[in-house]
């Protein structure tokens, strides 16, 4: 039985590169890639953990971790000729799985079947998926800047869910890899100020580069008296909070102007509670919006990020070979990088 290296969870935060997983076999309507690419994401960190959703996942020494890659179709199932797919295309792939039947996909809706089941994450040399979680990109395309697709679908349903206006003004609390990509969707929705809450001021820099008007520390200012600057007392049109850290939740509700809309965009701890007075946010108008995902968002998010200019590459903060992986793990939680990336195929 032929095997390959990736990496898989031992329990908390700590994690092991084996080379002894089994390499999946693409089923009928399913392809096999080559993965180029893995990134790490907060969502599959903290799933480990446990701080979201239920308990820690149980580690499983047979699965890879990961969501979120980039790679080249390498074999096709016996249904998958006449997809529009080739062996050599260059992909990305949807972690979601679609059976395109149930109510929630004939209404546009999630998806309400149970999943089909899955080999592996895509930490791992390769990965099968299904057709309809398959979507090619431009063959000139970056397969390393290409890995920012995945969590780009999340941004622009964030978008198309709070429509942000042309001349408004937005707030962005929390500049990790998928905060900085919100950040850069929120200005190219045309915002005329954009202020951005983030402690780390070693990613300044590249928030500044990515359309931030305004920085607050906010281990070092007093964020209400910072905005009330900004926006003349005012407050914001929209309001995103992208750190997940609860501590962070209150003051966007605090922030927020009239009508605004503040948009609790990540994931929280499973047994958080938003402290929330209603009578606040009913004199202001406002509203809350959540945000999970959409399959349609694909290929909007391939022209994305093959269109932005070379800036948006920049939020890959570190890229490690896969072999570094526990390396990587480690870096995720000092939150001096944006995005961290492995390279799993060196040959791509």
């Amino acid at each position: 039985m032929a095997t390959m290296k990736g990496v898989v969870g031992l329990g908390g935060r700590d994690v092991e590169v084996r080379d002894d997983l089994v390499i999946p076999e693409p089923g009928p309507k399913q392809v096999m890639i080559k993965v180029a690419y893995a990134a790490l994401c907060a969502t599959d960190i903290h799933g480990m953990e446990g701080l979201i959703g239920g308990p820690p996942r149980k580690p499983d020494p047979t699965r890879a971790l990961g969501h979120e890659c980039s790679g080249v179709i390498v074999a096709l199932g016996s249904e998958a000729g006449n997809a529009g797919l080739a062996i050599g295309d260059k992909v990305v792939c949807d972690p979601g799985s679609y059976c395109g039947e149930c109510a929630g996909c004939k209404a546009g809706k999630r998806c309400m079947s149970p999943p089909p089941p899955t080999s592996t994450g895509c930490m791992a040399e390769f990965k099968t998926y299904y057709l309809s979680s398959v979507h090619k990109i431009p063959e000139d395309m970056s397969l390393r800047k290409a890995v920012l697709i995945e969590p780009t679908t999340c941004v622009l349903r964030a978008i198309d869910l709070t429509e942000p206006k042309t001349g408004e003004t937005a707030c962005l609390s929390g500049a990790g890899g998928i905060g900085m990509l919100l950040l850069r969707a929120i200005k190219r929705a045309g915002v005329a100020s954009l202020t951005v809450i983030e402690p780390v001021e070693e990613k300044w820099d590249i928030i500044r580069e990515l359309g931030a008007d305004h920085i607050i520390n906010p281990f070092k200012q007093d964020v209400k008296a910072e905005c009330d600057k900004i926006t003349n007392g005012l407050g914001f049109d929209y309001v995103y909070e992208a750190s997940g850290v609860s501590a962070a939740t209150p003051i966007c509700l605090d922030i927020a102007g009239y009508n605004a809309t503040v948009c609790y965009f990540a994931v929280y701890n499973s047994d958080f509670e938003l402290p929330l007075n209603l009578n606040h946010l009913y004199r202001k108008e406002g509203r809350i919006q959540t945000v999970f995902v959409h399959k349609t968002n694909w290929p909007r998010a391939v022209r994305f990020i093959y269109d932005d200019d070379p800036v948006v590459e920049k939020i890959i903060g570190l890229e490690l070979p896969i072999e570094e992986a526990p390396k990587a793990f480690e870096e995720f939680h000092t939150s001096k990088y944006s995005k961290i990336v492995l390279k799993i195929a060196k040959d791509l």
